[in-house]
């Protein structure tokens, strides 16, 4: 497995819509990626971050093979360029917008300028973009409303709601997507605890002080679903589980839809009936 870096050119392509919409990209190949290569996305001026860490799902796609993405091309002539040769489909791991991947900080990790064409990485820079995605694990992507305000995070504990906590407005804007919802945190705590509805981990059981009062929020209703603006219920809407299990909360079926917290209990009990274990 091969780590790349390249770099989208923010004038041209609208990524980060992109991403959000499908949560892929088809990416004109202009290396020889191979399937499960992971590639980092560094975006242009006047962003000048890495932002995207993606893995490679396909490879050597004609333009009739790939998704028509003419809407997220802010340049028509870049697009009817972009028809010709081949594609590789970047699949989103990942989306983080922090300083410490900035172009600033990269230097300082050992990144010599700027990215313009894909790059392999290794050594002490591809360590540091490895440990800052690690540390943002819970940073995934988002859905967009209107005017790309911010109504659906993948992960709501980490959604920034103002003061009454009302949630889903179409209209919301956000002044930092990562800023936690402390207060409707803090009520689900205060109400159900920090085991996990799903599996039933605790993380001071399992790791002692330091995972004293660590666990994620999920909501129950997916916020996109609701479409108008509503106040928190704390005791019926919000549930704490943990990382794993809140992944797979949100992780698509074959009909589209994710599964039930009951529904997923019932995929851990059948497993762990199969292995022999208790749950």
């Amino acid at each position: 497995m091969t780590h790349w870096l390249i770099s989208a050119n923010t004038k041209l392509y609208n990524h980060y819509k992109s991403f959000k919409d499908h949560g892929f990209i088809d990416w004109k190949m202009s290396s020889r990626y191979h399937v499960g290569d992971i590639v980092y996305v560094y975006s242009s001026m006047p962003i000048q971050k890495i932002q995207y860490k993606t893995v490679v799902e396909e490879i050597n796609m004609r333009f009739s093979e790939i998704r028509d993405d003419r809407e997220y091309w802010k340049d028509l002539n870049a697009y009817n360029i972009a028809k010709s040769g081949l594609y590789a489909r970047f699949r989103l791991l990942e989306r983080i917008d922090g300083y410490e991947l900035s172009i600033e900080k990269l230097k300082q990790h050992g990144l010599k300028q700027a990215p313009q064409h894909p790059t392999k990485l290794s050594g002490t820079l591809l360590e540091y973009i490895e440990k800052n995605f690690q540390q943002n694990i819970s940073i995934v992507p988002q859905k967009l409303g209107k005017n790309n305000s911010i109504v659906e995070n993948i992960y709501p504990d980490e959604i920034d709601c103002p003061e009454k906590i009302f949630e889903g407005a179409q209209t919301k804007v956000m002044v930092n997507t990562y800023e936690r919802n402390s207060k409707a945190r803090a009520k689900c705590i205060e109400l159900k605890g920090t085991h996990c509805y799903v599996c039933g981990m605790n993380f001071e059981q399992m790791y002692g002080e330091i995972g004293k009062g660590f666990i994620h929020i999920h909501h129950l209703v997916p916020i996109s679903k609701i479409g108008k603006e509503y106040q928190i219920d704390y005791q019926k809407d919000l549930i704490p589980v943990c990382p794993n299990c809140h992944a797979m909360l949100h992780r698509k079926k074959l009909n589209g839809e994710s599964p039930s917290v009951e529904e997923l209990k019932k995929i851990i009990r059948k497993r762990m009936t199969a292995l022999n274990l208790d749950f």
